[in-house]
């Protein structure tokens, strides 16, 4: 009989962070479950670490022969889950107290017709110590139900591990991204089903400030930025072109990485049309370069050219 929650665990070396978050699981009131690892760890020590709880609860281990990264490695242990939740757990996250799966599993089992459900999270760093609560504010969860598109400009929903949904939703991670790559799960997860749950109470404990390959990767790279955050709005549905936020956003990211020319955002390997409003943006940045960067002028030149582009949509081009 296949179990009520999958705990998929993508892992990458790091075997004393994987011991703690299988010595949370380890405590669970909730016991039906499966642990599924999957582990782009080049030597044994994951292996070791798991091969220790092996007589605690069900786990299955796969070794994958060439590194999958993320978020091929979270993909490679859902798919081989056989649970009706799907509960992802990152290899340095952990349950915040026994009862912490059992929540995440009552938020849906209370609620059939939601397909995704989160929680806040305690944010600790290495040695375990809180460093600060992080919840979703009751404004933004209410906005969400109405608008999927508020994702794209910020993870109010926090990591993975403060997750958990249907797998026959069927939603996958994107192996296309990285860096944005939750924000489009999320995303895509509610425009399927916008039936979702929500706690403030933080039932996991995310580690932030360590050794993430992610972040190294892609913090602060101008083409993984620029690709992902086109990549990602273009899947995006019911865009109101004369909305503030969204020229907002690409105005600072562009100017973050001084592009002036849609030339320069085919180079970062954005393989298709730009928005209308974001090739005006490129012409006021190269036209005003000069005094973009001060920060009194800034903001002002930023909404006088949204107001410039929003005119011209509505009464110069009827």
């Amino acid at each position: 009989m296949n179990p009520k929650v999958s705990i998929c665990i993508p892992a990458y070396k790091q075997p004393d962070s994987i011991l703690r978050t299988l010595e949370s699981i380890k405590r669970q009131d909730f016991l039906d479950f499966e642990v599924v690892v999957s582990d782009d760890t080049p030597d044994e020590s994951v292996y070791r670490a798991c091969e220790r709880f092996r007589t605690c609860f069900p786990i299955q281990y796969l070794k994958n022969d060439k590194s999958l990264g993320s978020p091929g490695n979270w993909n490679k242990a859902v798919d081989a889950a056989s649970g009706k939740y799907i509960k992802i757990m990152h290899h340095d996250d952990y349950f915040s107290d026994n009862a912490s799966l059992g929540a995440f599993v009552a938020l849906l089992d209370d609620h059939p017709g939601a397909g995704f459900a989160f929680s806040g999270s305690n944010n600790v760093d290495q040695n375990g110590q809180l460093r600060f609560v992080h919840s979703a504010k009751k404004k933004q969860v209410e906005t969400l139900r109405r608008n999927q598109n508020v994702l794209f400009f910020g993870n109010f929903i926090g990591a993975p591990s403060a997750t958990i949904y249907r797998k026959d939703l069927g939603v996958r991670f994107d192996e296309n991204l990285k860096w944005v790559v939750d924000l489009d799960f999320y995303y895509s997860i509610v425009r399927l089903n916008s039936h979702f749950c929500y706690t403030e109470k933080p039932l996991v404990s995310v580690c932030i400030g360590g050794d993430d390959r992610v972040t190294s990767a892609c913090e602060n790279n101008k083409c993984v930025e620029i690709y992902e955050w086109f990549y990602f709005y273009k899947k995006l549905r019911n865009i109101d072109s004369s909305c503030f936020c969204y020229f907002n956003f690409f105005w600072n990211l562009l100017k973050k990485y001084k592009i002036y020319s849609s030339q320069e955002i085919f180079a970062c390997g954005v393989n298709f049309q730009v928005p209308g409003y974001v090739e005006h943006i490129l012409s006021c940045l190269g036209v005003f370069r000069r005094i973009a960067d001060v920060k009194v002028v800034n903001p002002v030149l930023r909404v006088m050219c949204f107001w410039c582009w929003v005119f011209r949509e509505r009464y110069l081009l009827k």
